[in-house]
């Protein structure tokens, strides 16, 4: 486990966190649950991976839409997050809400001549 920012314990080096963001935006998250805190990151999707979580979000459904973002963009985490349930779901949905809270938003208007 690499020792990161002030501390804090992450499951990749600060060399793996220059790589990544030399090569893509990153998103990093984090839960604390009890005295534990889990940690993993994501890279921004590519556009056939942004076109599908879109279609999922449209629809509702948000969970699938955080499991195509994690299966096709995970950099690195900690293993528990894949392997317990409420932690997966926790990370499929802040992952989704991190891609949503970053997408640009336009401003449209009908121009009449």
């Amino acid at each position: 486990m690499a020792k990161v920012d002030s501390g804090i314990q992450y499951p990749w080096t600060k060399e793996q966190m220059a790589a990544w963001l030399a090569a893509s935006v990153v998103y990093k998250s984090s839960a604390k649950v009890g005295e534990e805190t889990y940690h993993f990151a994501f890279k921004k999707p590519e556009w056939p991976i942004m076109k599908r979580v879109s279609s999922l979000v449209n629809q509702k459904d948000n969970v699938t839409a955080g499991e195509v973002l994690l299966e096709n963009c995970w950099l690195a985490g900690h293993d528990q997050i894949k392997a317990d349930p409420a932690l997966y779901l926790g990370a499929c949905l802040a992952a989704v809400n991190a891609i949503a809270d970053n997408m640009p938003t336009f401003e449209t208007k009908l121009v009449k001549s």
